[in-house]
């Protein structure tokens, strides 16, 4: 890439690499194994700005990218600006009304199919772009409204996709997507039925998220897998005083809604703290986040010692750090409690910085504080300066991979005791950092348009000679290829063992990659002076003057 890499996307199903700039509104494909480019995602830089993130869904079959919208192409595109302007008492075409309504945590989403490499489905204004952990279906939520005055005017719809074609899933969507139309570069487009079904849900009037919602696909309801959306609010009620507001008061409730046309069970409801605990503060203990487990669970956290979210302009609805919480594990299939932690995390933890192990054994906070499933209270602190934003988590929670603080190093550590388990070191800057399906290819983004494409192998258990060995960039055919172009590699295969066997200090494999460089780099021709220079001091040492030269 020509500019800094802001957001990179890895899937070892897709074989691919997802990546792109700051600068521009194309997103590369590279291919994993060889690290070249394979194709681009294109998009118009008049209609968009910039990417904000990409990344792969449904099994590495599409791709979702985050886009910004040109700012030319905000004042027709937004549909709220009439209203706005109305509510704020002040012209449509003003440029303070144009700066206000741009609020930044809307995101116009467009779904790409990797076969093709081509958009198939586009939304725009949304807030959250999720999946379920089947990953058979995408949601979004869709602001179809935003005030600049009050929060609790904001509307907001979720909107389900899923490809009409698929192998794993058998949720009963009709084809109603012409229904349901997007709102994209300011004009209303109906999407095509061959390329996907949709489904949409309001929620509640009046509400904002605390945390972006569940997709919950139920698998045990039969040849109809059910879906609902669960989604954590905070309800805004007004007592009126004639005709303006006198007070208002705030509510905290889980919200649950089915997807499905003609559900067997429950359309929507709404569950309180008090449904979930006996003992409880109601005005004190709130809703603040919900996971799904691995074993199909909804993992509630609630925090305790506060009566509401205050909401910022950025960022949404916030939850004051130091606050102490609690959990709740609880079935969806069958409305009841499976247990309660009545401490869990610490207090200083960020619900939205923290990490969960793929079958949700491991958890680690903004603080590197590891917990684990059974008591959910931090059992291993790992001191270490990653950025919290950029770390994650490899072999199902065994190690944390993260870069640290100026960006200069990949550090991988163990979460069993918080040992450093290396580090390597990145020429230039890293900035973002993703790892794919397997939990072991890693793929970091660099400042200089670079991606690192990294394989973890660790552990005494780990056939790491075998797993090496397999790897295309080490095979026979690719190591001839590579010859041909550019030098000799038939060594790097005993130099990764040797490496993996720590018998190559760091410091040293940088020196030998640096000496090998310098070989294979064109070096600067001579100039003429130094030429001369030269021819004349080779003549004075290979011709010495004789003694008949001498006297005459």
């Amino acid at each position: 890439m020509k500019g800094r890499i802001t957001s990179v996307s890895a899937s070892c199903k897709a074989k691919r690499v997802l990546c792109h700039d700051h600068r521009h509104s194309e997103i590369k494909i590279v291919d994993l194994y060889s690290g070249k480019v394979a194709g681009s995602l294109t998009q118009p830089e008049s209609e968009v700005k910039g990417v904000e993130g990409v990344k792969f869904a449904l099994h590495g079959a599409y791709a979702v990218s985050r886009n910004i919208r040109a700012e030319e192409e905000e004042e027709e595109a937004n549909p709220y600006l009439a209203r706005n302007a109305e509510l704020y008492g002040s012209p449509r075409s003003s440029s303070e009304m144009k700066k206000k309504i741009r609020w930044c945590a809307l995101k116009d989403d467009v779904i790409w199919s990797m076969a093709s490499q081509k958009p198939v489905f586009k939304l725009a204004n949304n807030r959250f772009v999720i999946s379920d952990r089947q990953e058979t279906t995408l949601g979004f939520v869709n602001c179809t409204f935003h005030s600049v005055c009050d929060w609790p005017n904001n509307l907001y719809s979720f909107v389900a996709w899923r490809p009409s074609k698929t192998t794993n899933s058998h949720t009963s969507f009709s084809s109603a997507s012409a229904t349901i139309q997007s709102i994209m570069n300011g004009k209303e487009t109906e999407e095509d039925k061959g390329e996907g079904e949709v489904r949409k849900v309001d929620f509640p009037e009046m509400s904002e998220f605390l945390c972006p919602p569940v997709l919950y696909t139920d698998t045990s309801s039969g040849a109809g897998n059910a879906q609902y959306v669960v989604a954590v609010l905070q309800v805004c009620h007004k007592q009126l005083v004639g005709q303006s507001e006198g007070s208002r008061t705030y509510d905290n409730v889980l919200f649950i809604a089915s997807l499905d046309k003609n559900p067997g069970g429950i359309r929507s409801k709404t569950i309180h703290i008090t449904d979930l605990l006996k003992f409880c503060d109601p005005s004190k203990d709130r809703i603040a986040y919900v996971y799904e487990t691995n074993s199909h669970l909804l993992m509630i956290y609630y925090v305790k010692g506060v009566s509401h979210f205050n909401f910022e302009p950025e960022r949404g609805l916030v939850v004051p750090p130091g606050l102490e919480k609690g959990a709740v594990l609880y079935n969806i299939q069958k409305g009841m409690v499976v247990r309660h932690y009545p401490v869990a995390l610490d207090p200083q933890s960020d619900f939205q910085l923290c990490l969960w192990s793929k079958t949700s054994t491991i958890f680690v906070d903004n603080n590197l504080c590891v917990c684990g499933a059974s008591s959910l209270k931090p059992s291993t602190r790992i001191k270490a300066d990653l950025d919290s934003s950029n770390t994650v988590l490899a072999l199902d929670g065994a190690y944390v991979i993260g870069l640290d603080s100026t960006g200069r190093c990949v550090h991988v550590y163990r979460t069993s005791d918080g040992h450093k388990m290396g580090s390597l070191f990145v020429h230039g800057k890293a900035g973002c950092i993703n790892i794919a399906e397997d939990d072991r290819t890693v793929v970091v983004g660099c400042d200089d348009g670079r991606v690192l494409i990294l394989s973890l192998v660790l552990g005494l258990s780990d056939p790491y000679k075998e797993f090496i060995a397999k790897l295309s960039y080490r095979t026979r055919e690719f190591q001839k290829q590579i010859m041909t172009e550019s030098g000799d590699y038939s060594q790097l295969l005993s130099d990764d063992f040797a490496t993996a066997d720590g018998k190559k200090p760091e410091l040293f494999r940088l020196s030998q990659k640096i000496r090998t460089d310098v070989k294979l780099a064109v070096r600067k021709q001579a100039s003429f002076k130094s030429l001369a220079n030269a021819v004349l001091v080779a003549n004075k040492q290979g011709n010495t003057n004789s003694k008949m030269c001498s006297i005459q």
